[in-house]
């Protein structure tokens, strides 16, 4: 009889259907990255006075081009009317339409040489069994500081530049590994003034920067400064290298990380200039007109160079 009841029990389990396995989840990832500058807004023409630089004088103005394009112009800013009456214009430029992950911004197309202009590149990584909330490298950010509109003496009027950015993730090892998260670089030309670029600090407060912002969170991460061509320390250039990280779980941004070439700084608050002669910091004084304290010497030299037929033709805008 057991042995009877025992070919019962085999047969009914031979019949009942075997249920299918399920498959492990996958909890590392291998693929590409994807960076895309997607819009362009910010300050993008400067007008100069009549007087300002003497009382001959006719007054100026300088278009910059976006990736070799002209900005749609929009509202004005004044900067310390009525003594210092120079204008930005504000402009915005879709780039979506020519996707790409350089953005060039050049401020006087005709007069700028290269090491004047102001890049930002992307260098995307791939990456390889990356897990759910491992941190790792999505790409590299060249940053050239070169010569762009917004720096006004005083950092309480800079004009900031805003590139919108969006980065793609793209793997077959499944919908965890293929996101996409919109950032933009903001980009502050900056000129503190009175500011001693003879010290690291002074150097390290005038330098320009880009701080991280998150566009789907609004949050603003950390910041990335690249000393000016003219007010670089020993062994520094105006170019800068940083990487972005990241980590998977939808696609969470870390912040910017190993910079070379330039100093990162946890927020993009502006670093106390240093006041001549010593003392701290504070911006204490009428900042004077747009380009930085040391590039006036330049510009008054090159005017008494070239004449006042030159100095009518153009006023250009120095790195800032």
């Amino acid at each position: 009889m057991k042995h009877v009841r025992l070919a019962l029990a085999l047969a009914t389990l031979l019949a009942s259907p075997v249920a299918p396995a399920v498959a492990a989840p996958v909890n590392s990832g291998s693929g590409t990255v994807n960076f895309t500058f997607t819009q362009f807004s910010g300050p993008a023409q400067l007008t100069f006075p009549p007087g300002l630089f003497g009382p001959s004088d006719p007054g100026s103005r300088v278009t910059g081009t976006v990736n070799g394009q002209l900005p749609l112009l929009g509202a004005s800013v004044s900067v310390n009317p009525p003594t210092n009456p120079i204008t930005w214009e504000l402009g915005t430029l879709d780039l979506s339409g020519t996707p790409s992950g350089t953005v060039t911004l050049i401020a006087d197309p005709v007069f700028d040489p290269p090491q004047s202009h102001n890049i930002f590149s992307w260098a995307p990584a791939a990456f390889s069994n990356v897990a759910v909330g491992q941190n790792f490298t999505l790409g590299t950010l060249t940053f050239q500081n070169g010569s762009w509109f917004g720096a006004a003496g005083n950092p309480a009027n800079n004009q900031v530049t805003t590139l919108e950015f969006r980065v793609t993730t793209t793997s077959g090892d499944g919908a965890l590994f293929n996101q996409v998260r919109n950032l933009a670089l903001v980009h502050v030309a900056n000129a503190p003034f009175p500011n001693d670029t003879t010290t690291l600090a002074g150097q390290q407060a005038a330098a320009d920067w880009v701080s991280l912002l998150d566009l789907d969170t609004g949050t603003t991460l950390n910041s990335f400064r690249v000393f000016d061509l003219n007010q670089t320390p020993a062994g520094f250039t105006n170019v800068g290298t940083v990487d972005l990280i990241g980590r998977f779980g939808s696609l969470d941004i870390v912040g910017f990380a190993n910079a070379q070439g330039g100093f990162i700084t946890p927020t993009g608050a502006q670093l106390p200039p240093v006041v001549p002669g010593g003392g701290g910091g504070g911006g204490v004084g009428t900042p004077p007109a747009v380009p930085e304290p040391a590039s006036w010497a330049m510009l008054i030299a090159g005017f008494g160079l070239i004449g006042a037929a030159q100095r009518r033709r153009r006023k250009p805008v120095l790195p800032a």
